[in-house]
């Protein structure tokens, strides 16, 4: 799941800037990638900020399933509708909000920003959600023997929202 240029892309930065230590901080999704990494890579790193750990989707044999197939009939490309309505209009609903994507903020002004960024908001592909799919399991295979991150700093900042874990205990 991660690249495997990740070593070299560390010891650089760490060169570039005279870094004593490095942290890998995640925020959401990016949870996903930053406990793959630690999982790959953990010993290139000296601690972690984890921020809205996302809770790893129950029936991922099947969603995955699902995803490949409407991957192989729309393509890779193309906008992944069902995982949108599955995931962020069904926060939206929870969250009874009456602005796309209200369910990140309370705050109204910061919504507005996150859907005027093009980076932002988007759906993703049915190659994105298979990719992140593919972090999940990634991630679910973690086993403490291989775990190369043991016994280093990891803060937790935790959302008591539903959708939210506290934690990951392989870690």
């Amino acid at each position: 799941f991660p690249s495997h240029d990740i070593p070299q892309i560390t010891l650089h930065v760490t060169r570039q800037f005279k870094l004593q230590s490095t942290l890998v901080i995640g925020h959401s999704m990016g949870t996903i990638v930053a406990l793959s990494l630690l999982k790959h890579y953990g010993e290139d790193f000296s601690g972690c900020v984890l921020s809205a750990v996302p809770v790893i989707p129950k029936g991922l044999f099947f969603l995955k399933t699902l995803m490949s197939g409407l991957e192989w009939i729309f393509g890779a490309k193309a906008p992944s509708a069902l995982f949108f309505k599955l995931t962020f209009e069904k926060f939206d609903q929870h969250h009874q909000s009456l602005t796309k994507n209200g369910w990140l903020s309370v705050d109204e002004a910061n919504v507005q920003r996150y859907n005027a960024d093009p980076w932002c908001g988007f759906t993703l592909t049915h190659r994105g959600v298979l990719d992140l799919l593919d972090g999940f399991k990634d991630v679910m295979r973690l086993r403490a023997k291989d775990n190369t991150f043991a016994g280093k700093p990891m803060w937790l900042v935790v959302d008591c929202n539903l959708y939210y874990a506290a934690c990951y205990a392989a870690i």
